[in-house]
């Protein structure tokens, strides 16, 4: 009876069924934090200098990932949290880079609304939390699109578990980008009702679909989205220009409402270094056409967990979504092959895997054609098809329970399955691509020929018995096949989920002043800090890990600095400083050093000020404040500028190196002279000058246009000064120096997406007559 009474009503309220079962499976996959566990990846600083002395003495969790959130997002959202708290908009993050945009990186996706549960809830908690609703979010997308297509309730159910649980979902479920991935369903769910209804309610709805994906935090992956889309709506239009053009209206009202977050990204690319390199065909080339066994043999590569074959991270090969999954997507694909449907999804899919793995024509394009040429397009694809299957999957679930399919008919899905993934492999394994040790590639090959006989008894099993076994054995088989993933996402109690404050790092907060911390690595030596965690208390560092960081900064630390990286944004520092970058350190108020426990003081100027079983601290007395005037500019053009600081030639005390045509320097005899900081908020900083003669006054942020100054209340322009900081000419008795961060991008993205919402808004309240298709 009570069986009866809850399908009756799983019946009559089926979204909110759909809702409650996409809870239930959350809850279920993450059930250590209904105990009061965390998850997140902040533990992986207890494998670092300062934290690894007060590290618990349990092994903590490996993956084969880069711990992004830990270094980007976990500090941003600190940074965030602190200005909210405090009264200030969070635009500006004066942490890293000796400062830059914090709204406009666009990943830290301020204007998303899961973000915002991160911004008001417990933080430890609220990652959790966060984790949860992007699973139930993304399965009801995906169970509503799959029902839009009329696939039955159980097959929409089974695509829903198969998206939110696949491999590029679980990998990256942390990171903003998942923003996009949860979006995704719903603007194909939106784009389908547009192509079928044409009203302006459709519209409407493709516009806040769109507008959610900018808003999600990642351009790479909602370019990705957006172009995924555009390939399904070509392809199902089949020559109706009208529902074309409406879809591309909504796409660009959508837009529109997301300029709060575009205007002030567009603003920081255009001067930076992420703009000038070509990420996709360069340091990220496309990926071998190997790693697709991945998604019939996923151990082949290697688990997530510690080693992984063939590739330094495993997301680079994490795209599988289940051996069940992928056949019966298989299965649907060739008996809806003529469905336009149908036809606009496995196109979706084709484009997309030849993007992933290079193959011409579509390497051709993205080689060439921004903005796809200036994008991470491959494994950051891998959600485009992990949906398609998905989707692919719960339709051909749909199509069994209506009509079983012959012994031979599996047989030969399956079997060409079996063999196609053989030769792939035999090929594979005779030009020696696969890195995999003998015994891994063995299992491998067991594991998946497994999976196809258990998938190979379950397409006989599904129109042969009764459709709720079928269902719930469907479902039983398509987690199992994902289960290995449900660790990825590591889950740890409170207080090794997120470590406490180090004692080197109370030490750091207490030094008095304004300054910024430096670290010191040596190559074999213990890690040491990696950029950002500095801002999780509110110090400042030379380092930082952000897009899109600006040439300036990319060329100081390179050149100057001397860090060593393959790629500007993940630069470090290695090695104590020379003589020659020194005076670059030195010339942006870097007064502290951060080192490993017993490290001996790598300079005879510097002070140890701090020496524990967790860190050393040096003080370097030599260090500049963060305001000073000098009584002379020399104009340089940047080149010259750049390489007479990093030969350590200038006298950064005597003179400024200023672009050739800046403002007329008010020369005198006067000497250098100290000013005081104050910081009103994070986007506004005062210096205090004493009366004296004119001069050049540098401030040792970084230099950004989107900066105004003021002297004594009247409007003076800021010139970049020695290559990256920001300087202006003093009259002589100067007093107050106001440098204020300029919102107008900001100001202007939010009236424009205020426009853009009521627009959306006004569409969706109107009713018009429903285009034929």
């Amino acid at each position: 009876m009570l069986i009866d009474r809850l399908t009756s009503a799983a019946q009559r309220h089926e979204y909110l069924a759909a809702t409650a079962a996409f809870g239930v499976l959350a809850c279920l996959w993450f059930w250590p934090l209904l105990e009061g566990e965390q998850i997140g990846q902040a533990y992986t600083y207890q494998s670092q200098v300062p934290w690894r002395a007060s590290a618990p003495t349990l092994t903590l969790p490996q993956r084969a990932i880069a711990p992004d959130v830990a270094q980007e997002s976990y500090p941003w959202i600190v940074v965030a949290r602190d200005q909210l708290a405090h009264g200030h908009l969070p635009l500006w993050n004066p942490y890293e880079y000796g400062g830059m945009t914090l709204v406009g990186n666009m990943q830290s996706a301020l204007f998303f609304p899961l973000t915002w549960v991160l911004l008001i809830l417990p933080l430890g908690y609220a990652w959790g939390v966060v984790s949860v609703l992007k699973l139930v979010l993304g399965g009801l997308g995906t169970y509503a699109f799959s029902r839009e297509l009329h696939t039955r309730r159980g097959g929409a159910l089974l695509a829903g578990t198969v998206y939110v649980l696949s491999a590029p979902f679980m990998v990256w479920l942390q990171w903003p980008v998942t923003g996009s991935y949860v979006v995704l369903p719903w603007l194909l769910l939106a784009t389908t009702r547009l192509l079928r209804r044409g009203d302006a309610r459709s519209v409407a709805f493709v516009a806040l679909a769109t507008a959610l994906m900018i808003l999600a935090g990642h351009p790479e992956s909602g370019l990705i989205a957006i172009s995924a889309t555009a390939v399904y709506v070509v392809v199902m239009l089949r020559g109706r220009l009208l529902s074309g053009w409406k879809w591309l209206a909504g796409t660009l009202l959508g837009a529109l409402a997301g300029a709060v977050a575009i205007l002030p990204f567009l603003q920081a690319y255009g001067p930076s270094v992420t703009r000038q390199v070509d990420y996709t065909w360069g340091s990220f080339p496309h990926l071998p056409v190997s790693f697709s066994l991945d998604y019939v043999l996923p151990d082949l590569f290697g688990t997530g967990e510690l080693e992984v074959y063939g590739d330094s991270y495993y997301n680079a090969v994490a795209a599988h979504f289940g051996v069940p999954a992928l056949v019966l997507a298989l299965v649907a694909a060739i008996r809806y092959r003529r469905q336009p449907a149908a036809l606009a999804l496995a196109a979706v899919a084709l484009v997309t895997l030849l993007t992933i793995y290079g193959v011409p024509p579509v390497r051709w394009i993205v080689e060439t054609v921004p903005p796809w040429s200036k994008i991470t397009a491959s494994e950051r694809a891998y959600f485009v098809v992990a949906l398609v299957g998905a989707v692919g999957a719960g339709a051909g679930f749909s199509s069994l329970s209506r009509r079983a399919l012959p012994v031979r008919s599996v047989l030969l899905v399956v079997g060409g399955v079996a063999v196609v993934t053989l030769f792939a492999f035999a090929l594979a394994d005779m030009r020696d691509v696969l890195a995999a040790p003998a015994d891994v590639k063995v299992s491998a090959l067991v594991t998946g020929a497994l999976w196809l006989v258990a998938t190979a008894a379950l397409l006989l099993a599904i129109g042969r018995t009764r459709p709720g076994f079928a269902l719930a054995g469907t479902l039983v088989l398509a987690v199992v096949s994902l289960v290995e993933l449900q660790n990825f996402n590591v889950v740890l109690p409170p207080d090794t989920a997120y470590p406490r404050t180090p004692a080197a790092i109370t030490a750091l907060q207490r030094q008095p002043g304004v300054f910024r911390v430096g670290i010191i690595r040596s190559p074999g030596g213990p890690n040491v800090m990696t950029a950002n965690a500095a801002a999780l208390y509110g110090l400042e560092a030379v380092e930082g890990y952000d897009f899109p960081l600006s040439k300036r900064w990319s060329d100081f630390q390179g050149r100057v600095l001397r860090f060593p990286a393959l790629r500007a944004e993940t630069a470090r520092a290695v090695d104590p400083p020379t003589s020659e970058a020194l005076v670059g350190y030195r010339m942006v108020n870097t007064r502290f050093y951060l080192a490993p426990p017993g490290q001996p003081s790598p300079r005879p100027e510097f002070e140890t000020v701090y020496s524990g079983d967790d860190a050393t601290l040096f003080r370097d007395p030599a260090a500049l404040p963060r305001a000073y005037v000098v009584p002379r500019t020399v104009q340089r053009p940047y080149e010259q500028a750049v390489a007479a600081l990093a030969d350590g030639s200038v006298d950064v005390r005597r003179e400024a190196l200023v672009a050739p045509g800046a403002s007329p320097a008010r020369d005198s005899d006067g000497g250098f002279r100290r000013a005081r900081v104050e910081r009103p908020s994070p986007d506004h900083v005062r210096v205090v000058l004493d009366r004296g003669p004119p001069g050049w006054l540098v401030l040792a942020n970084s230099y950004c246009s989107c900066w105004k100054a003021e002297v004594d209340g009247r409007e003076t322009p800021i010139e970049p000064t020695d290559v990256v900081a920001m300087g202006v000419s003093v009259p002589a008795g100067a007093r107050v120096v106001d440098f204020r961060l300029d919102r107008s991008s900001f100001w202007l993205g939010a009236a424009l997406s205020l426009v853009g919402f009521a627009g959306i808004a006004g569409l969706a309240m109107t009713r018009s007559r429903t285009t034929p298709p």
